[in-house]
């Protein structure tokens, strides 16, 4: 009876790991996702920035600031 128990046991950890694994590894590809969208958009942001340093205009209301988005890892399972 102690063999089938501690089998039952392990099987069990086993299992848990595996989900959190799992879960961890998601996790951190969405991360991975989320820092190179944030990449994109702010260079976006940065070359449009130097257009209008370009024109001779310096207008505040024509340059785009870059601000990164919220970062939501449980959303779109």
């Amino acid at each position: 009876m102690g063999y089938a128990k501690i089998k039952a046991q392990v099987a069990i950890e086993l299992t848990l790991s595996l989900i959190l694994l799992l879960v961890f590894l998601v996790a951190t590809a969405k991360i991975f996702v989320w820092l190179g969208n944030g990449i994109v958009k702010r260079h976006e942001a940065y070359e449009s920035t130097r257009t209008a340093a370009g024109d001779g205009e310096q207008v505040a209301s024509k340059i785009k600031f870059y601000t990164p988005e919220r970062l939501d890892i449980f959303s779109n399972w």
